[in-house]
């Protein structure tokens, strides 16, 4: 396991968008298969010091997997208008198309793609095939937006060993499994061999995260990547924390 804190990785900067080259919008792929990481998942924290209003019509050739860390978003996309809150998840599916999105406020965000990108920006849809459907209507895709209080936890007896844990899985899909946990005040929750490509996200308290003889203090705002095969024994709040998970599998296929 290995803790990645944000500031130590350097922007990816798309030549094309003035918000990246005057640096108010600040892009970095704290996962990122060309430098290493998996083939089934990489992972974007982006943020923006100030307002965006983009009416680029765009679209992706792989799934996106999105938290809405801080401010708000609205996004237009094949007529629907949502208003994003902080909190907030999507799931983008490859294909889905947005025609305006603007972004009020400071803004912070986490997108993950399933499978990783291969290269900076190729992933996103030639103009001309943005929108382009001609399937049944109904199985459009489109973008699916949730609230955690909307999905229901995981259950835990009495006398499981992560009472005190509340595990909702907020997005699973063959390629993604996106999750939030909120630990109780000294709860332990043990979490084993991992056969997956896991990256963590710590909202908020303090976490002891504990392999063998080596234990890492988790801290908020940095993240936690754990490689299939990696045993961790468990997680241990601190404090009272939230965390975030995004897993996918360990091989594409």
């Amino acid at each position: 396991m290995k803790i990645i804190r944000p500031e130590d990785v350097e922007p990816t900067i798309n030549p094309n968008a003035a918000e990246h080259r005057d640096g108010t919008h600040v892009h970095r792929r704290i996962l990122s298969h060309p430098h290493g990481g998996p083939a089934t998942l990489d992972l974007g924290y982006n943020v923006s010091r100030v307002e965006l209003d983009v009416q680029i019509p765009y679209a992706y050739n792989r799934d996106e997997f999105c938290y809405n860390v801080q401010g708000s978003v609205r996004a237009e996309s094949d007529g629907a208008v949502v208003d994003a809150r902080q909190g907030l998840f999507m799931w983008r599916p490859a294909g889905a198309a947005t025609q305006r999105i603007a972004t009020f406020g400071d803004y912070i965000s986490i997108c993950a793609f399933a499978p990783a990108r291969t290269d900076a920006w190729s992933h996103r849809l030639p103009a001309e095939e943005v929108g382009k459907w001609d399937g049944d209507p109904d199985k459009k895709p489109r973008l699916t937006f949730r609230a955690w209080e909307d999905v229901e936890p995981e259950a835990s007896g009495d006398d499981s060993p992560s009472v005190g844990a509340d595990v909702r899985h907020i997005f699973d899909t063959p390629r993604m499994q996106v999750t939030r946990v909120t630990l109780s005040r000294d709860t332990r929750l043990p979490i084993g061999k991992r056969g997956r490509e896991d990256i963590y996200w710590l909202e908020s308290g303090t976490v002891s995260a504990s392999a063998g003889t080596e234990t890492l203090t988790w801290r908020p705002g940095e993240f936690l990547q754990v490689r299939p095969g990696d045993t961790v024994d468990a997680f241990e709040a601190l404090d009272d924390a939230c965390f975030l998970r995004w897993s996918a599998p360990a091989a594409l296929g």
